[in-house]
């Protein structure tokens, strides 16, 4: 039988009697949450099992072409331009013990988490000019 995978688009393919297993899974109270520690924690097992990856410069810093960070983040963590800087990758393996790839990781997360937020919002605004809208009408 074939069924989309709830996490990507790519079809998947289960054997009869089968079932998913998953390591982690999301709490059953849907106002709960994963810390963001295993699942960036997670991509990174799977990475590692899957890639090996050698660092071609390792002493400078990372070019950022991509958006910055939404407000929420910007409140606790660093820009991706400054996240991404030497020195401050230096400092995140030393003191932290998270290397190039896991900054990347954790980035590419916080931004899925910005994009989430505003497809949450914009769906939200156009509900409320819906209401709006057949409020108008009725009167």
């Amino acid at each position: 039988m074939w069924f989309i995978d709830r996490c990507s688009y790519y079809p998947t393919r289960l054997g009869v009697g089968m079932k998913e297993h998953y390591e982690l899974d999301w709490p059953i109270e849907k106002n709960k949450f994963i810390p963001f520690y295993l699942l960036a924690g997670a991509v990174r097992k799977a990475f590692d099992y899957t890639f090996k990856v050698k660092d071609i410069a390792p002493d400078s810093d990372i070019p950022w072409t991509g958006p910055p960070l939404g407000k929420k983040e910007r409140a606790t963590c660093l820009t991706p331009i400054e996240r991404l800087k030497n020195e401050n990758l230096k400092w995140d393996l030393e003191d932290q013990g998270r290397d190039k790839l896991d900054n990347l990781i954790a980035l590419a997360i916080q931004l899925g988490i910005e994009q989430g937020r505003r497809c949450l919002r914009s769906e939200e605004e156009v509900w409320m000019e819906i209401k709006k809208f057949r409020k108008e009408l009725g009167s």
